[in-house]
């Protein structure tokens, strides 16, 4: 485990969210989830997908949208919580098997709702803005994008961005299929560390392997964020960020 992202995403929590009893109650549900945060991946092939990764990601956006949550007006303690549970589910849907394979299962109805039901079962409630953000994280690609986003949805939504595909944009490993089955292969680090081969995903029913060239394996590196990036965020932020109201120069006669 990084112990440097535990002690961030531990100090975020308890230095963010409030002192009331029902603040500490987050706390303490926040704390729980950490374990399964600090082992989990963010994905099976897109973005962040290792052991550990959903953590970092989370961090990564806790470190670049508090700033900006707090320039716009957004309350800090409910940045930090949509920040965590807008990836909740993934602590169910994701799970990397034995053989390292990361693999998905669906939480059998949508994500968001799985996430509202925890919280329901935990005797936890969110505000109206804050279900807001949860249902649209990613930016309301999916049937409520009809909906308006509030401005804690809008700060979140650029904040995963940020994470996801600028700090760490998609990198594909190009694997070769595997000689034995035909079947897609994975990149494997062998068990005494001295390199790197190529397994079938079908293990163990197939040991397929190859080994990988002397000059490593081929990556092909994805990024589909607009090109300039910058403009895309002024965009998405430009109506929330309360302007700073102007001041006169002081007259050097008075």
């Amino acid at each position: 485990m990084n112990e440097k992202e535990i002690k961030k995403y531990l100090d975020y929590i308890n230095c963010v969210v409030g002192r009331n009893i029902d603040d500490q109650a987050w706390i303490y549900f926040f704390n729980t989830q950490l374990i399964l945060f600090a082992k989990s991946p963010a994905a099976v092939k897109q973005h962040h997908n290792f052991e550990g990764g959903l953590l970092r990601h989370t961090v990564e956006m806790l470190e670049f949208g508090i700033p900006i949550a707090s320039k716009s007006g957004v309350s800090l303690s409910e940045f930090v919580k949509v920040v965590i549970l807008h990836d909740l589910s993934k602590l169910k849907t994701y799970q990397i098997q034995d053989n390292g394979i990361i693999t998905y299962e669906s939480c059998g109805f949508p994500e968001e709702f799985w996430i509202l039901n925890l919280l329901a079962k935990s005797h936890l409630f969110l505000s109206s803005d804050e279900i807001n953000a949860v249902v649209l994280a990613h930016g309301g690609w999916s049937e409520y994008s009809g909906y308006e986003s509030s401005r804690l949805a809008v700060v979140l939504h650029m904040s995963d961005l940020w994470s996801a595909k600028i700090i760490h944009p998609i990198v594909e490993v190009q694997c070769p299929m595997c000689p034995d089955c035909g079947s897609e292969m994975a990149l494997r680090t062998r068990k005494d560390g001295t390199g790197q081969f190529y397994g079938c995903t079908k293990f163990p029913d197939c040991k397929g392997i190859e080994n990988v060239d002397d000059d490593g394996p081929k990556i092909n590196i994805k990024d589909d964020m607009p090109t300039d990036w910058s403009s895309h965020f002024s965009g998405l932020i430009q109506n929330y960020i309360e302007e700073e109201p102007d001041i006169p120069a002081p007259d050097p006669k008075e």
